[in-house]
């Protein structure tokens, strides 16, 4: 029976029994071989039964790798009996581990006692399908205007809209949606003026820092003011703020609104996607 060798850092973390423990280290590391040695030692020493034991990995393959060598682990550690209920451990991902828990309980969790978690490739094939629909069916809906906007952004549009619903998804919005600031009407053209002058004046002796939070807070409000006036008329359009010859927001950008993190801004540019934190 071999004994693999650790360093004193990971001999510690396969000792420790109180707490929580973070691992953290490179590829290559070993950290692998650390959550053996340290399930296996749970097993042996502490008497964790192998059907409790909990690990979640990134990926079927690392998952299927784990228990492989758990396995392997426990039959040179002479606990064939554990080795070979090593399936029993709830190793895998955690689509795997909530498929397993949820197959368990399917009549409690409302579900189909046949249910099958959906391949990666197959996902993709259709959001791609569901994002073609959307598009086809907003085009329908709002004509030429909606169909040009839609091809100035070029490929990268798909992207974008993917990149945001997956944003929202992780931000535990089940059924992500984006609020359409309403337009109402053009605010008055001698506030504008007013804010993105006072915003020139406070960048202008900017320096390491210096005032930045000022000069933030005047361009926030020329951000405000020129988002209620984009898409009332040509002469919202066009409208630049300039400090030191740096243009900080104009031609034909146009500002979403809606964010329910005040003082957040989403600029849509060229094609380009920014968030002004």
């Amino acid at each position: 029976m071999s004994t693999p060798k650790f360093t004193a850092e990971q001999r510690a973390a396969i000792e420790a029994r109180t707490g929580s423990s973070l691992l953290a280290a490179n590829a290559g590391s070993g950290k692998t071989a650390v959550m053996v040695e340290r399930i296996a030692a749970a097993i042996r020493e502490d008497g964790v039964p192998v059907n409790a034991i909990l690990a979640l990995t990134f990926t079927e393959k690392a998952a299927g790798e784990l228990a492989e060598r758990l396995r392997r682990r426990l039959t040179d550690l002479g606990e064939a009996e554990h080795a070979r209920a090593v399936d029993a451990a709830w190793i895998g991902t955690i689509h795997g581990f909530c498929a397993r828990l949820l197959r368990s309980q399917p009549l409690a969790a409302g579900l189909d006692p046949r249910f099958e978690v959906m391949e990666e490739t197959a996902a993709e094939r259709l959001a791609n399908a569901a994002y073609d629909t959307a598009l086809e069916s907003w085009g329908r809906t709002h004509g030429a205007d909606a169909i040009d906007l839609a091809a100035s952004y070029g490929p990268n549009l798909r992207d974008l809209i993917r990149g945001t619903y997956s944003t929202l998804r992780a931000r535990g919005q089940a059924r992500p949606r984006v609020q359409i600031p309403r337009q109402g009407p053009a605010p008055d053209p001698s506030a504008l003026a007013a804010a993105g002058e006072a915003a020139v004046r406070d960048l202008r002796p900017a320096k390491d820092g210096v005032r930045i939070a000022a000069a933030r807070t005047a361009l926030d409000e020329c951000a405000r003011l020129t988002a209620a006036a984009m898409g009332v008329g040509e002469a919202a359009r066009g409208a630049t703020v300039a400090a030191g010859g740096t243009t900080v927001a104009g031609g034909d950008a146009a500002m979403g609104g809606g964010d329910p993190h005040p003082g957040n801004y989403l600029f849509l540019e060229d094609g380009r996607v920014g968030f002004l934190d």
